[in-house]
């Protein structure tokens, strides 16, 4: 890691910093960055939409698609949108004139084709994606020719699931956006980013994200659960509006367990079933010396595949046959760890800590 100067963190934040306009309201700022910025580039920039051209904005309710909406509206595009219910179906239209054949539902593959034949089978200019699966198969195969797909998605990318190459012989992009970690998007790439963004809006070219539910410091799970209902529309701002300091309970961070790493642990009954799953976590917590017992041992191909990748850990796994409830077998145990604990590669064999998963 290269150390950074102070000077060096004041540029960085400099470049960060952004006034708000008088005009603007704390909690409408905090809607602004991470919606507004991710949608401008995604729409201008990767999908390059021009006047007049097809758009589809997939889950155009949230703050990244209303984001997506206002831009499109500014670029005069012909707006197609999904959306799950007849409540955010009524929104939409209400508050930006998107006629009702030009919302679908992407709950299912059919969508594709019901777009088609809204647009006479020509298809997508520009497509804004955060489908996955065979969702986003069917949008990426209703791409006009020459036409882009932006995906912001990163389950399919993760995962390395298969793209169909057909919409390339069409002169089709499939563009993935990443605000986080790629080289391009830097403190000169987010400062153009915003300039243009407040001169739109400053201009009044686009609104600010509407609706917005406030929730307040002190209530912070609700909010979430609000999120997870999956039923608000616009953007969700936790803020104290101005009420003065608030009260927060903040609960201690549970320790992280962490085993020595200069003792045995013995895990009785092998590395099947609970035990298996309890080994899997042991080596990542810091165990490096662990006897299996059990009356079938470790040879297995099963117990060979779990063993398998902990191996990077530098854990060492030792095989111990024998019945628990035989107590010459148990005695057994015992006495060979102080056998081994002349042995240098076994540290302090003899300090034993018998691990017996129940139920």
């Amino acid at each position: 890691m290269v150390p950074v100067s102070y000077a060096n963190r004041a540029r960085v934040a400099a470049k960060r910093y952004h006034i708000i306009p008088a005009t603007i309201t704390y909690e409408e700022a905090a809607t602004i960055t991470s919606v507004y910025l991710c949608s401008l580039y995604r729409l201008y920039h990767l999908g390059g939409l021009k006047e007049s051209q097809s758009v589809l904005i997939l889950s155009a309710i949230e703050g990244v698609g209303i984001a997506a909406i206002e831009l499109a509206l500014h670029k005069k595009a012909d707006i197609h949108i999904t959306v799950g219910t007849e409540e955010k179906r009524k929104y939409l239209r209400d508050t930006y004139s998107i006629q009702r054949s030009h919302m679908f539902s992407s709950r299912n593959t059919k969508f594709a084709g019901e777009i088609l034949r809204a647009i006479g089978g020509r298809g997508i200019d520009v497509m804004l994606n955060s489908l996955v699966g065979e969702l986003l198969d069917e949008s990426w195969r209703i791409v006009a020719n020459g036409g882009t797909i932006v995906e912001i998605g990163k389950r399919d990318i993760v995962d390395r699931n298969t793209l169909a190459i057909e919409p390339f012989d069409r002169n089709c992009s499939f563009r993935a956006v990443e605000m986080s970690f790629t080289k391009d998007i830097n403190n000169d790439k987010i400062t153009s980013l915003f300039n243009k963004l407040l001169v739109l809006i400053e201009g009044g070219h686009i609104k600010l994200i509407h609706p917005i539910t406030i929730f307040p410091f002190d209530d912070v799970p609700a909010a979430l659960s609000h999120i997870r209902a999956g039923r608000h529309l616009g953007k969700i701002v936790i803020s104290n509006q101005e009420k003065g300091d608030i009260p927060v309970t903040v609960r201690s961070a549970v320790r992280k367990l962490k085993l020595r790493s200069d003792v045995s642990y013995v895990i009785v009954g092998g590395l099947k079933g609970a035990c298996g799953t309890l080994d899997i976590h042991m080596p990542s917590l810091g165990a490096r010396y662990i006897v299996v017992c059990s009356r079938s041992g470790i040879a297995d191909p099963t117990s060979k595949r779990i063993i398998r990748p902990y191996t990077n850990y530098s854990t060492t796994f030792v095989e111990a046959r024998g019945d628990i409830s035989d107590p010459q077998a148990v005695r057994r145990l015992f006495q060979g760890a102080m056998v081994l604990r002349v042995s240098l590669a076994w540290c302090r064999i003899a300090k034993l800590i018998l691990i017996i998963p129940v139920g």
